[in-house]
């Protein structure tokens, strides 16, 4: 039993650490609340309890929104809100790929900043990627696509 206790309040701190406070994230990323509900397996013309999910999605501007399909997947309804905010503002899927793993979200967002796009990444430049782990974490990897290769002189 003590095997097992060890491993959970290691991962379970690991969480604490690494997860983004809402006044951690760029003005660009949002929090999506969602509640769907799946088919039932057995009796396929009903469907299961509603459940809730949480994640972010990135606002890229004129009302859309981009985040990952498995979290708006069979959404019966999508609800955004600003980091910091209890206001919750109604979203609508207008495009979903499971293959890609993508959804267009359409929603309101007056006050919202889009994401600052930048121009082309030269050889040897550093840039940061950003993705949220499953537990909602932030963890940044800083890498350089093109290695730089030296040149004879």
């Amino acid at each position: 039993m003590k095997s097992l206790i060890a491993p959970l309040l290691a991962f379970g701190l690991s969480l604490l650490s690494t997860s983004a406070q809402p006044t951690d994230l760029p003005p660009c990323i949002v929090e999506v609340l969602v509640t769907a509900q799946q088919y039932d397996s057995h009796m396929p013309w009903t469907k299961t309890r509603p459940e809730t999910r949480a994640g972010y999605a990135v606002v890229i501007g004129d009302g859309r929104l981009v985040t990952t399909e498995e979290l708006v997947r069979n959404a019966v309804m999508v609800e955004v809100l600003k980091p910091g905010s209890a206001v919750k503002t109604p979203a609508v899927v207008r495009q979903a790929d499971p293959r890609l793993n993508a959804a267009l979200l359409n929603a309101p967002t007056t006050g919202y900043t889009p994401i600052a796009w930048g121009g082309p990444v030269g050889a040897g430049a550093k840039i940061q990627l950003v993705q949220f782990d499953e537990a909602g974490g932030l963890p940044a990897l800083n890498f350089q696509p093109f290695p730089t290769v030296p040149t004879a002189s």
